[in-house]
């Protein structure tokens, strides 16, 4: 994960997890879909030790990456 993803999620998490408490109005939210979007697909990568290229989602370029998870 980056380190804008990270931080979008840290300040967006207590809104999104405790019930009725996102405001759908909040600008914040949908300006930082994309990094949670990317952010969720890389964790899901990661879970099935998926390595190889993807798109990259949290750009307006929509960029293709390498993903190469190294592990002990």
């Amino acid at each position: 994960m980056t380190e804008s993803q990270i931080k979008v999620w840290k300040e967006l998490r207590p809104k999104i997890a405790h019930g009725n408490v996102i405001d759908y109005a909040d600008e914040k939210l949908w300006q930082n879909q994309d990094l949670l979007i990317s952010m969720f697909h890389r964790l899901v990568l990661r879970l099935i030790g998926y390595k190889g290229p993807i798109t990259d989602f949290s750009t307006d370029d929509l960029r293709t990456i390498e993903l190469n998870w190294y592990t002990d």
